[in-house]
């Protein structure tokens, strides 16, 4: 056994720092040159003292990403299962912390904080850039699409009321 730590009381270290799932806690348990014994034995300890539940984890990660980062459903699906969740566990912890989020409002927000940012709507270059940015994020693409052509249209608008009728011309 490396050093005097078991590979349960190392795992345990890292999991009082961050919520872990399965998998990365045995990725790292075997950076730290555990048997594969000693970290099934660990692992199968830490699950049945509750310690590690990779359904906490990702709930807690798709919370977080929803709430400090504005993610959309389809990102986070696709970064739980980057880190070891099932493909079934993250549908449910995704559908979970979505129940009490306006997806709409999300993306509203995201839109807004990056025209802040001074994302410019002046071709249709910049809005295929802020499209592209808002698929990314996690957004579906019909209602990404949706939203920037109503910012479009909005933009439109308001440039030929101020006397710009070229403005976003196609």
């Amino acid at each position: 056994m490396p050093g005097s730590k078991s590979p349960y009381v190392v795992g345990l270290r890292l999991l009082g720092r961050r919520e872990l799932s399965e998998t990365q806690l045995r990725t790292r348990l075997t950076r730290r040159k555990f048997t594969s014994k000693e970290i099934e034995n660990a692992i199968r300890q830490l699950r049945n003292d509750g310690s590690l539940d990779d359904r906490r984890t990702a709930r807690a990660f798709a919370r977080s990403e929803v709430t400090l980062r504005q993610r959309g459903r389809i990102r986070i699906l696709s970064q739980l299962e980057d880190i070891g969740i099932s493909k079934e566990i993250a549908v449910d912890a995704v559908a979970e912390v979505f129940s009490d989020i306006n997806e709409s409002d999300l993306l509203n927000s995201l839109l807004e904080k990056r025209l802040k940012q001074g994302s410019p709507l002046e071709d249709q270059a910049s809005l295929r850039r802020l499209y592209r940015y808002l698929v990314t994020q996690g957004f579906e693409p019909s209602k990404v699409a949706e939203l920037v052509f109503r910012q479009r249209n909005n933009h439109k608008a308001f440039a030929m009321k101020n006397g710009d009728p070229h403005s976003l011309s196609d």
